[in-house]
């Protein structure tokens, strides 16, 4: 399983966290190999970093978007089987 964890933070949820997340939800093959978790707020986005901020198998990327997170994620699938 990978894992993602979404921003919660209102800047990025404002920015498109809230579709990232609908992303990997509403997509069978990508919501197999997830494992989803939340956090409030990430502070980076507080800090002049670019929101929506998600944070795949430890590493933090910002102003992720959704093709850069399908791509990401679909990479790592391929790489696990």
């Amino acid at each position: 399983m990978i894992r993602v964890c979404f921003c919660l933070g209102l800047d990025c949820a404002a920015r498109g966290g809230q579709e990232l997340l609908g992303l990997v939800e509403d997509d069978p093959q990508l919501f197999r190999h997830v494992e989803i978790s939340f956090e409030k707020c990430m502070g980076p986005c507080h800090e002049g970093a670019e929101a929506p901020v998600v944070r795949i198998e430890g590493v933090t990327y910002f102003g992720m978007s959704a093709e850069s997170l399908a791509t990401t994620l679909l990479r790592l699938i391929g790489e696990e089987t």
